[in-house]
């Protein structure tokens, strides 16, 4: 496994850094008058929707927003601070976290209005959050950084991972049962709640980036190498999907609902799947955005319809229904098409 550790330090330094220089040469890809100002926009990590109309995204320079109309139109609010923001997960409209770079924890009960930070007992680097309750939260990170609250983060426990890897992406669908995956293929499980976590095989040695379960025996997971591993069994057994691919660009994130899923990944890929995760379609979008990347992406009911939301570099955001674009543009607004 260590064969592929320089270039998979390099890739992780690209991702939570040095995206942060390609995003800020790239002009704006969607209407000419948007040029100058999109080379002053944030970097958009990580995005978390309770229903169709209502969520939050978390980006550079401690920036999040927030939307009551289904990502058409944002608000930014006030954090207290300038650390770049990975990951914010909420439970419903009111309780959620964001954690961030320098091992940053902010938490809010009133959907953002005001957000309090909260005493992290690791300085190192958060890459994911989960809200599990509005009581019990697991955050991850570097060099192998697991936290635990079970009081709504008024204290945070330091379960730290015995090796040291990078953990990339939470996932539970239960108090008890759920997922972290990270470097070298890293898949952990728990049935109790975090008290214990068993290594399951990946099928891969490639880094996991995202990871997301539809139900405690479906679930998937994307990184390196535009790598995409699925399970039906809860993670006993994993199995890579083959999909046409020539270039076979890092892959950052995925979510799955029922047979609907969608990955999102470097030069502007993104993913969508109608069975499972069995077979792929590349979402078509306009040209430009192959100069952007896709790090966070999520999907929601509305009514008997599945909307897939992406954001990432340069504030961009996507809204589409299966392999129909429906929306395209920058935060704070978006355009339909």
């Amino acid at each position: 496994m260590k064969k592929n550790r320089i270039f998979i330090i390099a890739l992780n330094f690209l991702v939570f850094v040095t995206c942060l220089i390609l995003g800020a040469g790239t002009d704006s890809v969607f209407a000419q008058s948007d040029q100058v100002e999109a080379k002053f926009r944030v970097n958009v990590f990580s995005t978390c929707f309770i229903n169709d109309k209502e969520g939050w995204v978390a980006g550079d320079q401690a920036s999040v927003y927030h939307t009551v109309d289904g990502g058409l139109n944002w608000e930014k609010q006030a954090i207290d601070g300038t650390d770049a923001l990975y990951s914010v997960s909420f439970t419903d409209s009111q309780v959620g976290w964001v954690v961030g770079n320098g091992g940053v924890i902010f938490h809010t009960l009133n959907g953002g209005k005001t957000w309090t930070e909260q005493l992290s007992p690791k300085d190192k680097a958060l890459f994911t959050v989960k809200a599990v309750t509005d009581q019990k939260a697991w955050a991850g990170g570097d060099w192998g950084t697991l936290l635990y609250t079970s009081d709504g983060g008024k204290t945070w426990e330091d379960r730290t991972y015995p090796k040291d890897m990078m953990m990339y992406c939470i996932d539970f669908v239960s108090e008890a049962e759920g997922w972290v995956a990270g470097e070298f293929g890293t898949v952990l499980h728990t049935t109790d709640g975090g008290a214990t976590w068993e290594v399951q095989n990946s099928s891969t040695e490639y880094t996991l980036f995202g990871i997301s379960f539809t139900s405690a025996n479906e679930g998937l997971a994307v990184g390196l190498d535009g790598v995409i591993v699925k399970t039906v069994n809860g993670g006993k057994t994993w199995h890579q999907i083959a999909y046409e691919d020539p270039d076979r660009r890092p892959l950052f994130d995925v979510k799955i609902k029922g047979d609907v899923a969608i990955v999102g990944g470097y030069a502007g890929k993104l993913l969508v799947s109608a069975d499972g995760g069995e077979k792929w379609k590349q979402l078509a979008l306009p040209q430009d955005t192959k100069l952007l990347w896709f790090r966070s992406v999520t999907l929601v009911e509305k009514g008997d319809r599945i909307i897939s939301i992406s954001c990432g570099a340069k504030s961009v955001l996507t809204l589409a229904e299966g392999s129909q674009v429906l929306a395209v543009g920058y935060i704070p607004k978006i355009e339909p098409f």
